[in-house]
């Protein structure tokens, strides 16, 4: 089953990418700070 996006679940979907984008940047910078040492 396909699910279309609809205006009722786009801020989910939004909510949901900036989530994984601020965790990705955050593993970056653990990464960073690891490799620093």
């Amino acid at each position: 089953m396909l699910t279309i996006p609809s205006k009722r679940n786009e801020p989910f979907l939004l909510l949901f990418l900036q989530n994984r984008l601020r965790s990705q940047k955050m593993y970056c910078k653990i990464y960073e700070i690891i490799n620093n040492q």
